[in-house]
């Protein structure tokens, strides 16, 4: 039951003391730990005598004996190293040329100098204790066995650690960091030896009877106590015989870095070392996979600049070899040409097409059912398409005017807002049909037709009568004498656009810039005029410095009469075939201030939340809207059901969102370069019309997960945690859980 080192192999004991940094074995044979039960009052400590640390062979240079180990390691490891250590440093070439990384290549720098500075303190005052431990013993000579790798391949962890530590466990020393208190408050100081058994023992621990003469005590079954005495004679009596008996004393660590070494190199064989660079809440869900994180500045970086980390017991371990991660996360897009095919990435490239406004607005162009119209501001023909549009939406405004003006009673006083404007000429309804008989319907009636060929059309006229019209409530004389034409007209132009229902009437446009996100320089306008001259004004040859203006959604649908959008996330992992998976949480994003037309500020129009935070909530607003502005699609769902519109979310919105997210996909199909082994997750922003149809506003690359809310903060972790599940979890098991993700469609 018990194993000890008399019955272990020579070449067994040979690795093993490669392991605990020894490379000579004791001669003196080590007795097997029996421990005497009787009138013990002090806690027990064991005495091992440990090989003394010799330091390793120092390796020479362009030796047979050299080249012969790197073949034998570069066998072993699945990798070359002589080429690990001659590769370039590409990723930080690569991420040295981007906008902002040269400083934090300085602070590395300085942190480097610093480091060296420590370094050279600790040597003056060696009782300052070492953080990192320099691991140099696997590149040697005694490079362990293949035949003692393979079996430890099969092992879990708890059985290294026994084939590790067996007869090293124990040692006699005065180092209070290293010994285990069961009964120390778990706050303040944390168990250093992470193996079930032992917390199993400490909950489960039970006073030993004083007839017991003698017990082996296993190492992987001892406990620690400082209160051994503190039962009573007649309470351990009455305990049963048949329960485990465990006596409390001090265990006393050895090297502990020894149990995460084991860790670490099942880790590399497995390939399960990941790197992360600003990716929040992924750390924890790969260590519970047994994955180790890889800590430097870039993913391919040297030995002598890698780190990895052991949560559990807060150590940092360096090895002297390069190890590649198999698992890149980062907040930056890298080209492929750094990447190895084998590496799994966050990222693909040539996503612009789809991740800026520009792109979104060159590819949607004739998406008219869920895309609101939007034209490049930076180019000549852009513009002049752009005019043309708002001069067609100003003719539709009066031709809908004057329909409802002389409807029913009630759409009559929608139309009638100040009576102290002075009338304007019945000359703009005829020029409103010109616009139309010019841009789509080639025929109205003959009378009109005649009318209209008769005119000399004056422009600046029209749009001064269309601002008087809808802007400021003014009247047309004879209206009534249109009107059956003005019906047939509006019939006419139902049919041919789709994005009639989002319009009022008050021509009101939305200015972006073509690759920023946020809601940074967002501005509302409805004067074509100003719109030109503002764009001209401030016009850059810059990409993400160019404007896009996009038609902006008059007739929303309202919650306590607020407008919101919706951030719906979605994950792509593959683009030949096509791949997309649906998160089925997601939240809404609210203004602060009360929905209003009249009024184009960013406080009542911009729901972003950066924009959202610099305003106060309007004190006269709904109770039932949240502080933060920020609802769960669940609470949209019960407000849904309030006002009698409970199907809607499953029979409109969510089929639509789903239809839209994968029909822009397909647009961008062949222009995303595809990768076998990357993937990514996109956040989409939604509007919803008065009728509850989706419209696409545009699609974020790394959506900001930095500023979580009560709501917010459930569904970032929650969606990062689900796709670690889709792309690890679902490789070795396709039919495991995938959380909240739903595959919306794969092409065959």
């Amino acid at each position: 039951m018990f194993t000890t080192v008399k019955n272990r192999s020579k070449i067994l004991w040979k690795y093993i003391c490669s392991c605990c940094s020894s490379s000579k074995k004791t001669t003196q044979k080590e007795p097997e730990v029996r421990i005497p039960l009787e009138d013990v009052t002090e806690p027990i400590s064991l005495e091992i005598e440990i090989p003394k640390e010799e330091k390793p062979k120092p390796v020479v240079e362009e030796s047979a004996e050299r080249t012969e180990v790197v073949e034998k390691v570069s066998e072993d490891l699945g990798q070359n190293i002589t080429e690990a250590d001659e590769k370039p440093n590409s990723v930080l070439d690569y991420v040295g040329d981007l906008p902002g990384c040269k400083e934090q290549q300085e602070a590395q720098k300085t942190c480097e100098s610093n480091d060296q500075e420590r370094r050279i303190e600790a040597v003056e005052t060696p009782e300052k204790p070492v953080e990192i431990i320099q691991e140099t013993n696997i590149p040697s000579a005694e490079y362990p066995d293949p035949d003692i790798m393979e079996r430890l391949a099969t092992m879990d962890i708890q059985e290294i650690i026994s084939y590790y530590l067996e007869d090293y466990f124990f040692k006699q020393t005065t180092d209070t960091e290293r010994i285990i208190d069961a009964d120390r408050d778990t706050d303040t100081q944390k168990t250093e030896y992470p193996v079930p058994a032992i917390e199993e023992s400490l909950q489960n621990r039970e006073p030993v009877k004083k007839e017991s003469t003698e017990l082996a005590v296993p190492i992987k079954d001892a406990v620690a106590d400082t209160d051994s005495g503190s039962e009573s004679e007649s309470d351990s009596e009455s305990e049963s015989d048949n329960k485990p008996k465990f006596r409390h004393m001090s265990l006393i660590l050895a090297d502990r870095h020894i149990y995460f070494k084991a860790k670490l190199e099942k880790a590399i064989r497995k390939k399960k070392i990941f790197w992360l660079l600003r990716a929040e809440h992924i750390d924890e869900s790969m260590r519970r996979r047994g994955w180790i994180q890889k800590i430097s500045f870039t993913f391919d970086a040297k030995a002598r600049d890698s780190r990895y980390l052991d949560p559990d017991s807060g150590l940092e371990l360096k090895l002297s070899y390069s190890v590649k991660p198999s698992l890149i996360w980062s907040y930056r897009h890298y080209p492929y040409s750094i990447v190895e095919q084998d590496q799994m990435m966050n990222s693909y490239t040539n996503t612009d097409c789809f991740t800026t406004k520009f792109g979104l607005c060159v590819n949607l162009k004739n998406a008219d059912k869920f895309f609101p119209r939007c034209y490049d501001l930076a180019d000549k023909k852009g513009r002049m398409l752009f005019t043309d549009d708002f001069m067609k939406t100003a003719a539709y405004s009066i031709i809908k005017w004057v329909v409802r003006r002389n409807s029913s009673p009630v759409q009559a006083e929608e139309t009638t807002r100040n009576g102290c404007v002075a009338p304007i000429s019945v000359n703009v309804i005829l020029m409103a049909f010109m616009v139309c008989k010019m841009l789509m319907i080639p025929s109205i009636n003959k009378d009109i037709d005649k009318k209209i060929k008769a005119m000399d059309p004056d422009w600046t006229e029209y749009l001064e009568g269309y601002y008087q019209l809808i802007h400021a409530g003014a009247e047309i004389k004879n209206s009534a004498t249109y009107a059956e034409p003005c019906r047939q007209v509006l019939d006419k132009i139902q049919a041919k656009l789709p994005q009639l229902d989002i319009d009022t009437g008050r021509n009101i446009w939305i200015l972006k810039r073509a690759a920023l996100s946020g809601g940074r320089d967002i501005i509302c306008m409805d004067r074509v005029k100003k719109i030109i001259k503002f764009v001209q004004s401030h016009d850059s040859r810059h990409v993400e410095k160019k404007w896009v203006i996009q038609k902006y959604i008059e007739r929303p649908f309202l919650i306590y009469n607020t407008k919101f959008d919706m951030r719906q996330f979605f994950l792509v992992t593959a683009w030949n075939p096509l791949t997309i998976w649906y998160y089925k949480e997601n939240y809404i994003c609210m203004s602060s201030q009360p929905f209003n037309l009249e009024n184009l500020d960013n406080s009542i129009h911009l729901c972003n939340r950066p924009v959202q935070m610099q305003f106060k909530n309007c004190p006269t607003r709904h109770p039932e809207l949240p502080e933060d502005n920020v609802w769960s699609n669940r609470k949209l769902q019960e407000y849904l059901c309030m006002i009698g519109a409970e199907n809607v979310w499953k029979d409109v919105m969510v089929p639509g969102i789903k239809k839209i997210i994968y029909q822009t996909m397909q647009v961008s199909q062949n222009k995303v370069t595809h990768r076998k082994n990357s993937f990514d997750i996109y956040g989409a922003d939604f509007m919803f019309s008065e009728n509850f149809n989706p419209w696409l506003i545009e699609i974020n690359s790394r959506p900001d997960m930095s500023s979580p809310t009560a709501v917010t903060g459930v569904i970032f972790e929650s969606i990062l945690e689900d796709t670690i599940k889709v792309i690890i979890d679902r490789k070795k098991d396709p039919n495991c859980d995938i959380g909240a993700y739903e595959l919306i469609k794969k092409q065959p």
